[in-house]
């Protein structure tokens, strides 16, 4: 049976639907309720002659899987209105601007989201700087949108290109400079850094990959579903290497007896899914990328 565009495009959402809320099922399952981290705010108290400060908690102890798990069901709640909003589509022509709308709101949560549980995967986080991830990620969405509004030819979409990789700049050296500066004291703990830096190089590519599809790609015929193929796939792929550096910290430092999910403590496993999610996120890419690795494809500024 040969499918047209459309019941590729509307599989695809499907196939995204049931791989997110399988895998929000599966971070539920995998959080540890244990390993937190706590979000901060400083507070500078001036005493006399002396100053001081102090690191006031706010909330509750996070744990970075649940955070991942709140952004599994709003991805898997995106891919479900999709299902719902194309069921009587017949036609392809013209999903572009409607997945533009559907993709901006989604990625204004689910992308800052991510990057949060990030963060918090490294260590304690302040307010001021979630605020800061979580406002530039809904401004990058926003000129994300903006240009997909505006023809190829409009003389103003560079301005917007340079804005918008300004503000994903700005968001990726601050998440990776946090991700990559932690010290190993305990050597029981050094032979998993590597995994911690390899993330935080993961997460700058697959971030940065979006905005290359933005500027090559954007008038693509198929663009709409490379998104869809991109988005599923790094965000698998970081979701599951964060919960992998969790439970192996948590092993080689002995302390997967006080885990609430201490059973599946096993470095061995992990080490194998975190390559394996490696390869997965990679392969994503080249699929999304392959006409342009071969040379062919439209440049949408050439």
């Amino acid at each position: 049976m040969i499918l047209n565009k459309m019941d590729t495009f509307y599989r695809l959402h499907i196939a995204a639907f049931l791989i997110h809320a399988i895998s929000s099922a599966l971070t539920f399952v995998f959080a540890t309720n244990t390993a937190t981290r706590k979000i901060l705010l400083e507070e500078f108290v001036f005493d006399g002659n002396t100053t001081r400060t102090d690191y006031v908690q706010i909330g509750e102890n996070q744990d970075p899987i649940s955070w991942l798990h709140i952004n599994e069901i709003l991805t898997a709640l995106s891919h479900l209105y999709a299902i719902v909003k194309y069921r009587n589509e017949v036609v392809y022509d013209g999903m572009h601007e409607k997945e533009t709308w559907r993709r901006t709101v989604e990625y204004t949560f689910t992308a800052g989201i991510l990057q949060v549980a990030l963060l918090l995967g490294s260590g304690d986080v302040f307010i001021h700087d979630l605020i800061f991830v979580l406002g530039i990620n809904a401004l990058l969405q926003f000129v994300g949108y903006i240009i997909d509004q505006h023809e190829k030819d409009d003389i103003n979409i560079m301005k917007y290109y340079t804005l918008g990789f300004g503000l994903l700049i700005l968001e990726l050296v601050y998440v990776v400079m946090h991700t990559v500066s932690i010290k190993m004291i305990d050597s029981k703990i050094e032979d998993i850094f590597g995994f911690l830096v390899l993330i935080g190089i993961f997460y700058f590519i697959f971030y940065v990959s979006f905005g290359i599809l933005k500027l090559v790609g954007t008038d693509d015929e198929g663009v709409s579903e490379k998104y869809v193929i991109l988005s599923v796939t790094t965000k698998i792929s970081l979701s599951w290497m964060l919960i992998g550096n969790v439970y192996l910290g948590w092993e080689k430092h002995n302390n997967c007896e006080s885990l609430s999910s201490d059973q599946y403590c096993n470095s061995t496993v992990w080490t194998i899914f975190q390559v394996i999610w490696i390869i997965f996120g990679c392969a994503g890419l080249v699929v999304v990328f392959w006409d342009k690795l071969r040379g062919n494809g439209y440049n949408r500024l050439g």
